[in-house]
């Protein structure tokens, strides 16, 4: 059994070329559809053991309360309180007294 086994290995080459826009114009429609979801799900499953890393971050909350207390001011104040002081006052009083004579006959 003789066999000849040949490879190729094709030479390929690409040209990539980036020009300006260009604007066609046509007519436009507007279309009323209902919502389009798309939905891609992708699973890879590799043989292998699992390994999983749990990195917790710490948050830390700081809750300043400041309540302003206004300067305390000292007044003082001198107020005089008159005393009272009962004074017993000798008054003259003009009054006319009528006497009855007594007249003998």
């Amino acid at each position: 059994n003789n066999r000849t086994i040949t490879h190729m290995h094709p030479t390929t080459s690409s040209t990539k070329e980036i020009g300006q826009a260009v604007y066609v114009n046509g007519t436009t429609q507007e279309i009323d559809q209902p919502a389009q979801v798309s939905q891609v799900r992708q699973e890879q499953l590799i043989m292998g053991t699992t390994q999983e890393q749990v990195y917790e971050i710490p948050q830390v909350q700081v809750e300043e309360i400041i309540q302003e207390v206004p300067e305390v001011v000292v007044r003082q104040m001198i107020q005089e309180v008159p005393q009272v002081v009962q004074e017993y006052v000798d008054q003259i009083i003009e009054q006319e007294v009528h006497i009855p004579m007594i007249m003998t006959q």
